[in-house]
């Protein structure tokens, strides 16, 4: 279940749970079926619903709504304040026992559903009156052609039943009785028991296990706690108790069913949605009025004034976004495309450090055995590939993984790139195989190059995925630190790659049981590593499979509203560190980016650059590198697109077209190094022989997209963003000595710096002959201003949404 929205007294959310146990609420709800089908128990009787059907849930009424495979619906309820103008009506209405003849009154209710479910997303400022307006409509539509006259069940004594489930699901960790819960009630046991059955259907005991039950499913799939935590810890006093329930109802041991997860064959038809994801509310959105359409109002000018004074010294600026980039997989690297761009990039902006995954994959040709079955590694391709990054001037951060197949104990890969994760099956040739690599290093390029390298094992995240325990990560990393300082104490390693995402969502837990396990063990990280994608991990967690499977053009995982997601991240992480006082690791970020889908069709977008440089300049300084992922769209772990701008992590498309996030990076290199003034969407430096402004204007990803990730046309990209308006600065420089000033203004936007958008305007062809890819390549470049000017006054700059403007100042003479 995802919740869509809540606004006004109306929540939406979003099933796909294949089951749902017997509930009431205190809300009117409307389930509209979306694809296959559901059934659903409602007032003593059974109804099936296919695609289009709905039917109305009257308040306070049992009901039980099952989804048959993969199916999903839509859930609209309405909250009490909101039913006071109904007076108590309830509704009999469920199109499925109706003919096709008889489903015009139905179709109304379906085309306002429609409306509602569009407004939603629209953020308009009077959002709120227009959902209300639809919201009444729709009750109209009920009063007058579904109301009924039978009585509701008067028995349900409604304040007893909300005090009875509040208490159940708030306290079910704990021990709870029969006999306490009737006390609390001022109630005889036995009065309380057949108040259960009576009112519930169900006993109290069952219920209870029920819920604890529920929770310790969860935890199953996405915790690494053993067996027995997950029993005690959701209120089962007894281990085998909580085995056996478990059992009864899923038919499999916990532990089997955990087994059971990393065995998964995700291709699997039957675990995918049956209907395109892109299309999955079209079944509601074609009732929709064809002439309806969405009020746009004009967004006023915002008017700035900055008064800037040139002549101070200006806070120093620690550029970390500079320290490192990643460039996808090592094989990756060996291509002429991905080695060009690297290229390209490290001239336009010169990174410090290059990271990768897959060092030790199969397709580095690395980990060969000899006939006696002992380690015999060749680091040919390694050599290879080491040699052109260094050439290049850029040090390699060197993240040990993924296994080769013949140290892989989980024997089924991941990706499309055929990566084995997991536990070594012998974790003494894993080691060996660690110090070989180190000591050729050392031998082929000096200890003091080496020295200053970086060194990881491959992210915690993976034990949360399931691939091995975490336990078994938490020795793996033991392993190979200990054998990284016992080749060299200089050398320094890091970890664990946390999500950044877990601390936000307090599971801090993940990462101090890991730190305080490696303080114990005397194994402490040199440095602390994150990644920051603005989702819920828990539902990337659950999705996991499917997403490294597939090529959808759609998630179905949200996107975060928070728009400062790596800033809280970074004091998450801050907070977290202090709490063990270990506050004198460095951290970095070894992986961001805005979204970790790499379908994310708003990748190709000039959204991207200003997001980039959002981000950094609001972060600058706070952490020893932030590494954006990835330099290109040619990136082997899922399988390659056939359209050029399919919405790719990378700087650049696959056949080397730079997009706006590369001229945003190529823009932040020309900054200086001391910090005049900052804020929100401007940011103005000295250096260089002169001033430089940064100013962009940033707009978040809109609801719509945020939670469904999905396009009516793809080409329509920027529909993804709310609508934001044009922001004027009148900036004023004082104090930068001269006769006179050049000027150099260069602007990123939709109309300057965007390969996507000169794309569309070519008309968006699906295939670019070589002298239309160079022609991109040249339309691509951001268009530059240069001017002369005596006063720095009153300087006016207007910058629309999703806009980045860059101004260069230099004195022409002193």
């Amino acid at each position: 279940m995802q919740e869509l929205l809540y606004c006004a007294g109306v929540r939406v959310t979003y099933e796909t749970e294949p089951s749902r146990k017997i509930h009431w609420h205190d809300t009117l709800q409307i389930v509209y079926q979306l694809s296959g089908k559901s059934r659903v128990v409602l007032r003593g009787r059974q109804y099936v619903l296919h695609e289009a059907d709905l039917l109305v849930v009257n308040p306070y009424e049992l009901h039980n709504v099952e989804l048959l495979g993969s199916s999903a619906a839509l859930s609209f309820c309405f909250a009490q304040p909101l039913l006071s103008r109904l007076k108590g009506a309830r509704f009999d209405c469920v199109s499925c026992l109706h003919t096709k003849w008889e489903q015009a009154k139905f179709t109304l209710l379906r085309a306002e559903l429609a409306a509602l479910f569009q407004h939603y997303y629209s953020e308009q400022e009077e959002r709120e009156l227009e959902l209300l307006s639809h919201a009444y409509s729709l009750f109209h539509l009920l009063l007058t052609g579904f109301r009924s006259d039978t009585d509701s069940e008067g028995g349900v004594d409604q304040s007893r039943v909300s005090r009875i489930m509040q208490y159940l699901h708030t306290h079910y960790t704990e021990e709870i009785t029969l006999r306490d819960l009737a006390q609390r009630e001022y109630l005889t046991p036995n009065y309380l028991s057949q108040f259960f059955r009576n009112k519930l259907g169900t006993t109290f005991t069952q219920y209870l296990n029920e819920i604890r039950l529920d929770h310790c499913f969860f935890e199953l799939c996405s915790s690494s706690k053993t067996v027995t935590e997950i029993a005690l810890d959701n209120g089962f006093g007894r281990v085998d108790t909580f085995i056996e329930h478990f059992r009864r109802k899923y038919e499999i041991t916990p532990g089997k069913f955990r087994k059971g997860l990393q065995n998964i064959d995700c291709t699997d038809p039957k675990l995918v949605p049956q209907s395109a994801l892109e299309k999955r509310f079209e079944p509601l959105l074609r009732y929709a009025a064809a002439t309806a359409q969405e009020t746009v109002t004009e967004k006023p000018l915002q008017k700035r004034r900055l008064m800037v004074e040139a002549g101070g010294g200006g806070a120093p600026v620690v550029q970390d976004w500079r320290t490192i980039v990643n460039a996808g997989y090592a094989d990756d690297c060996f291509t002429a495309e991905v080695q060009q761009q690297l290229a390209v990039l490290q001239r336009a902006v010169g990174f410090t450090y290059v990271r990768f995954h897959g060092i030790f994959s199969d397709t580095m040709h690395v980990y060969q055995e000899d006939a006696g079955g002992n380690p015999a590694p060749r680091f040919t391709c390694v050599d290879l590939l080491l040699d052109r990054l260094l050439a290049m001037g850029l040090k390699p951060y060197i993240e040990f993984g993924f296994l080769p197949r013949l140290l892989a104990g989980r024997q089924k890969p991941v990706y499309q790139n055929q990566s084995y994760i997991g536990f070594p099956s012998d974790l003494h040739k894993w080691t060996r195989l660690v110090e070989a690599f180190l000591r050729h290093c050392i031998r082929r390029y000096g200890r003091s190059a080496v020295c200053t390298w970086r060194f990881t094992l491959f992210s915690i995240s993976f034990s949360l995925y399931g691939f091995l325990s975490a336990e078994e990560y938490g020795t793996l990393y033991r392993e190979t630190q200990r054998t990284v300082k016992r080749v060299d104490a200089g050398l320094r390693f890091g970890g664990p790659g946390i999500e950044g995402s877990l601390l936000l969502d307090g599971e801090e837990s993940i990462l101090t049981g890991f730190l305080e396990d490696c303080r114990r063990q005397a194994c402490l990280p040199d440095f602390v590593t994150m990644h920051s994608f603005p989702h819920s991990f828990r539902e990337i967690a659950m999705d996991f499979n499917r997403m490294v499977h597939r090529s959808d053009s759609s998630a179905t995982f949200k996107l975060s509203e928070n728009e400062r997601f790596m800033g809280d991240c970074i004091a998450a992480m801050d907070k977290t560190l202090r709490a063990l006082c270990l506050d004198e690791l460095p951290v970095l970020i070894d992986e961001w980016n805005a979204t970790i889908w790499q379908r994310d069709l708003c990748s190709d977008t000039c959204y991207k650059a200003v997001h980039v440089v959002k981000n950094l300049v609001e972060n600058m300084g706070r952490t020893a590198g932030k590494a954006y992922w990835t330099v290109s769209d040619l990136i082997n772990d899922w399988k390659l697109a056939d359209t050029l701008f399919h919405g790719g992590h990378g700087m650049f498309t696959c056949n080397g077209i730079p997009k706006p996030v590369f001229y945003a990076y190529q823009l932040l290199s020309r900054m200086g190094d001391r910090l005049l003034a900052s804020g929100d969407g401007w940011y103005i430096t000295r250096g260089k022989g002169g001033v430089q402004i940064l100013l962009y204007n940033y707009c978040h990803y809109n609801t719509m997209y945020r939670m469904l990730s999905a396009f009516q046309d793809p080409s329509d990209r920027y529909s993804a963003f709310r609508q934001g308006g044009p922001v004027e600065y009148h900036i004023s420089v004082e104090g930068l000595a001269g006769g006179g000033f050049r000027c150099e203004t260069v602007r990123l936007g939709r109309e300057s710096g965007s390969a996507y958008d000169e794309w569309l305007r070519l008309g968006a062809p699906e295939e670019l002959t070589a002298m239309e890819i160079d022609y991109l390549k040249q339309k691509a470049e951001p268009v530059r201003r240069i001017e002369q000017r005596v006063s720095l006054r009153d300087m006016q700059i207007r910058l629309e949404a999703l806009e980045v403007v860059q101004m260069l100042i230099e004195p022409m003479d002193r």
